[in-house]
C-alpha cells in the first residue's frame, strides 16, 4: 500500500500578504516545503487583486487565491514525482472544484499530463488539528527548517502568465 502524503499551508495566502507562505507536503518518512516571498506576494496583489470589494471583485479576488494556492501544490507534486503516489490536500481554500480545476489548467498551461494521472488527490473530509505537514510548514515559516524550494522570479513569470489567461 502507498503511504499517502499530506499537503498544508502555513499562513493563507490572502490572510496577510506581508508575509511569507509555506505549503509542505510530509509523511512518515520525507517532507518537503515550497515558499512564496512576502515580496512576491505584494507584487501578486498589486497586479491581480482588487482592493474595491464588491461581490465580482471578491469573488475575482478568491480565483486569483486559489489560482496562486494551485501553483503551489502544482511545485510540490511535480519536484516530488518519483516519490509521490498519494497526496492528501487540506481544505485551506474552497471550492474545491475550483482549486481542481486551475491545478488541471496549470498542468496544460506547462503542457504536463495532469497530475491526477500519476498519483492519487483527495481534499481532507475533515481537519485534524495538526497535520505532520502543518507542522512542518509552521517549522519553515518560524524558520526552524529552511524551505527545500522558493519561488523563483522565473516561477512567478509563469504564475502570472497562467493568472492571465485563465481569469
Amino acid at each position: 500500500m502507498v503511504e499517502r502524503f499530506e499537503v498544508d499551508l502555513a499562513n493563507q495566502i490572502d490572510n496577510k500578504w506581508t508575509k511569507d507562505t509555506i505549503l509542505a507536503m510530509k509523511n512518515r518518512n520525507f517532507g518537503f516545503s515550497v515558499k512564496i516571498k512576502s515580496s512576491d506576494k505584494k507584487i501578486l496583489k498589486k497586479k491581480f487583486i482588487s482592493e474595491l470589494g464588491d461581490k465580482s471583485d471578491r469573488k475575482h479576488n478568491k480565483k486569483v487565491v486559489v489560482m496562486i494556492y494551485s501553483f503551489l501544490i502544482f511545485k510540490l507534486i511535480t519536484l516530488n514525482k518519483e516519490w509521490v503516489k498519494a497526496v492528501s490536500v487540506c481544505r485551506d481554500y474552497e471550492p474545491l472544484f475550483l482549486v481542481s480545476k486551475s491545478l488541471s489548467k496549470i498542468c496544460k498551461f506547462y503542457k504536463d499530463e495532469p497530475v491526477t494521472n500519476y498519483i492519487s488527490l483527495r481534499f481532507k473530509r475533515n481537519k485534524k488539528k495538526k497535520s505532520r505537514a502543518h507542522r512542518l510548514a509552521n517549522d519553515v515559516l518560524r524558520v526552524r527548517k529552511k524551505e527545500d524550494y522558493c519561488l523563483t522570479a522565473r516561477d512567478l513569470e509563469k504564475l502570472e502568465e497562467v493568472i492571465r489567461k485563465n481569469l
